[in-house]
């Protein structure tokens, strides 16, 4: 096997039976779905068309925080597979024109200073984007598919709510590895996990823009009651 598109679920053969819709492709799929009709132009029109703004997770203690989390859950996400050696998210920028890494296992740390990815040509994460999982299975697809990183085995899936797509996680093996149907629910808890961890980030940001702006009016209130005194 080389590589495998995989819509919905994975496929080992041509002849295999079609395994039941997974959740993370159903959440994909409703998400791309508002957008149908207008992903005629190009795979990466299509993709960018059907995902809202990432949280910005780019500042301070609470994005240190977030990253740990996010590590740890990747961490977790790898182990679970079954030896995977590595592994790494990608969140689009508001633009969804680029895929920048936020957080890694297994990995060097300065891969964090590498300049985002261009969505356009970066076949596998286009095709994850909406609704596949695509498994590579031979280390020469690595940049015929632009894979991140040059293992002999890469995995990659969308991280999406019902609602929203958000980026893609990687997962990676020193060896070549045959993708069984049971392994797609342990990719379904690591993309849940790694959304609930965003979704939690976007919340803890808006509230905090919430208290920052009720000071402001409170204070603009007081600053007015003084001036009328």
């Amino acid at each position: 096997m080389t590589s495998q598109r995989v819509p919905l679920s994975f496929v080992k053969s041509s002849n295999a039976s079609r395994p039941a819709q997974s959740t993370f492709a159903a959440s994909a799929n409703a998400a791309n779905a508002a957008n149908a009709a207008n992903a005629a132009n190009s795979p990466e029109t299509a993709a960018t068309q059907t995902v809202a703004a990432t949280p910005n997770v780019d500042s301070t203690d609470e994005s240190a925080r977030l990253a740990s989390r996010l590590r740890d859950v990747l961490k977790t996400g790898a182990k679970a597979l079954g030896g995977f050696d590595a592994a790494a998210l990608y969140l689009l920028d508001d633009e969804t024109s680029r895929l920048k890494i936020r957080a890694l296992w297994g990995l060097p740390t300065d891969r964090f200073l590498d300049p985002p990815r261009p969505l356009r040509g970066a076949r596998a994460d286009v095709e994850a984007l909406l609704g596949s999982a695509v498994v590579l299975n031979e280390a020469y697809l690595a940049e015929a598919w632009k894979a991140p990183e040059d293992f002999d085995c890469s995995l990659c899936v969308p991280v999406a709510s019902e609602t929203t797509i958000l980026g893609t996680v990687w997962f990676f093996s020193n060896q070549k590895r045959e993708i069984e149907t049971r392994e797609l629910e342990t990719l379904e808890l690591v993309a849940g996990r790694i959304v609930a961890e965003l979704e939690k980030e976007k919340l803890r940001q808006d509230a905090e823009r919430l208290a920052v702006s009720r000071r402001n009016w409170e204070k603009s209130g007081e600053e007015a009651s003084r001036k009328e005194s």
